[in-house]
């Protein structure tokens, strides 16, 4: 059975986060334009790629990493908010896997290899290319107040803002999410970025070296 959450306000968050996952679903893979299902939507939310989805594949060329290990990363990652936990639990019911478990879509059997594999070296985003630049004078070079945000919304925003900078740069973002701390952790450690400071609810963020 599906865990039950908290408040009718839990509810509504998820029920409107399944909905936003059905339409990100029902559009292939911006970047190969092959099917997607909706674990791989869910992984695109968590990622910051709400708008256009990817699938694993392709999602994990996008941020440079090894798609079995950013696949594990992300199962786990998702456990961690009722939110994410439960619309994994929704699709894995609707696909006829195990609630909890990792859903054969992806961990096993049909295309799910070919699709897993993400090119070496895939290119960086243009302009970034061996370009670096040293910190600001205040040991950032761009800050980002992001409120109360939370979930797919604050890695959204992160995610524009760590493409606007070069190579090695940092920013300053301050959030009064509760679970910012554990989510920015594990965030840094799928995209490669590097988590130089916590302290809530100031984080400091470098530019992933390309």
């Amino acid at each position: 059975m599906e865990r039950d959450t908290d408040s009718p306000e839990d509810r509504q968050q998820i029920d409107e986060l399944m909905a936003s996952l059905e339409r990100m679903a029902t559009a292939p893979c911006a970047s190969c334009s092959g099917p997607i299902c909706g674990h791989e939507a869910l992984f695109s939310w968590v990622m910051g790629y709400t708008s256009a989805a990817l699938c694993l594949g392709c999602l994990a060329t996008a941020v440079q990493n090894d798609a079995k290990t950013m696949r594990e990363n992300l199962f786990e990652h998702i456990q961690r908010r009722d939110c994410t936990r439960t619309s994994w639990e929704r699709f894995n019911a609707r696909e006829g896997f195990d609630l909890t478990g990792r859903p054969g879509c992806l961990w096993t059997g049909g295309a799910a290899p070919a699709r897993l594999t993400s090119a070496p070296g895939s290119p960086a985003p243009p302009g970034l290319v061996g370009r670096a630049a040293p910190e600001g004078p205040a040991g950032w070079d761009d800050e980002w107040d992001a409120g109360d945000l939370g979930c797919g919304e604050l890695t959204l925003g992160l995610r524009a803002r760590m493409n606007k900078l070069f190579a090695g740069q940092v920013l300053r973002l301050v959030t009064g999410d509760p679970g910012a701390l554990e989510d920015l952790s594990s965030w840094c450690r799928l995209t490669g970025h590097g988590l130089v400071s916590a302290a809530p609810p100031v984080f400091l963020i470098r530019r992933r070296e390309v």
